[in-house]
């Protein structure tokens, strides 16, 4: 077996393993600070002036029935269009955007491959109408994920180096991360262009894998692509990239959770209250054997009093 395919193998196990990890992780974390910040786009019938079920007396008795159809909808405006970025850093989003985008692309282009792949192997023909459609529309999806990706990176490195404020934030894995997949854009364009008709070699590449049968050689670019995305694959699950996925408890689970006080979150909070505290700061008093709710219990200084 060849070794791109071992290590395409390793990739995929990687990737699935430290995700299903670090969102076991943040699922089992203690409850967060709720921001409390509305609109909330489950509140029906207010989200759009920002009000809340509290506008209601004795709004705790009354069953409260979330817009989950709104819900979606603010998701795929910030999925698809990165609404938050183009409304708080326009700047920033020219180059965020077609970055994103263009990764958006290669998941699709992926998804119709596989799906390609799973076809052939049911017995669809390979000179059948979908797959000279399949051939289309992966090249089209290839050009325009390449050329968007470059770009976007292009524009995010400088972004980084000549926005004072980002540059101050920037660390050494910020821009290995945009230049690595970067590269990765730039590999896959130098591959299509040379390789016309390169969807029916990954295709067969994807055959290979799913029937854990040997697959055919690449050229020395194709090489380097498949190398280059696979580290990417087995490194992403590591960084703070992982926000695509995660970000769904950072909307759910604290910018818009607002479930009132029950049983079991009360529960939580009496267990919580009871861990111990290791701060170091010195005017938490934390020694590592006292209590959150010990330390909150203990009565003020003449100096926090006059504060």
């Amino acid at each position: 077996m060849p070794l791109i395919q071992i290590l395409s193998y390793f990739a995929v196990i990687v990737f699935i393993a430290m995700a299903v990890r670090r969102i076991y992780l943040i699922v089992n974390t203690p409850l967060h600070l709720r921001w409390e910040l509305y609109p909330v786009p489950h509140e029906r019938g207010r989200a759009k002036y920002g009000g809340s079920r509290l506008e209601d007396r004795n709004w705790s008795d009354h069953e409260e029935k979330p817009d989950h159809i709104n819900e979606i909808k603010e998701m795929l405006k910030e999925i698809l269009f990165l609404k938050a970025v183009w409304e708080r850093n326009r700047t920033l989003w020219y180059g965020s955007y077609p970055f994103h985008l263009a990764m958006y692309l290669v998941i699709f282009n992926i998804f119709i491959t596989i799906l390609s792949a799973i076809l052939l192997l049911v017995g669809v023909s390979p000179s059948s109408f979908y797959f000279e459609l399949y051939h289309y529309v992966f090249t089209f999806v290839g050009y325009a994920g390449g050329a968007l990706g470059i770009f976007g990176a292009v524009r995010l490195m400088l972004n980084r180096i000549a926005d004072k404020n980002m540059a101050k934030y920037s660390t050494f894995s910020h821009f290995f991360n945009i230049i690595l997949i970067g590269a990765v854009f730039f590999t896959f364009l130098i591959w299509i262009i040379e390789e016309p008709y390169l969807s029916v070699h990954i295709l067969s590449f994807f055959k290979g894998l799913i029937t854990f049968t040997k697959i055919s050689g690449f050229s020395n670019i194709g090489y380097i692509h498949l190398y280059l995305f696979l580290f990417f694959m087995i490194y992403m699950p590591f960084t703070h990239m992982t926000h695509m996925y995660l970000k769904y408890f950072t909307y759910h689970k604290v910018r818009w959770e607002d479930t009132p006080m029950n049983s079991s979150i009360k529960d939580k909070i009496l267990e919580q209250l009871n861990y111990k505290v290791s701060w170091a700061a010195p005017h938490i008093g934390a020694d590592g054997k006292k209590t959150w709710l010990a330390i909150a219990s203990e009565p003020l200084t003449k100096e926090e009093e006059n504060e």
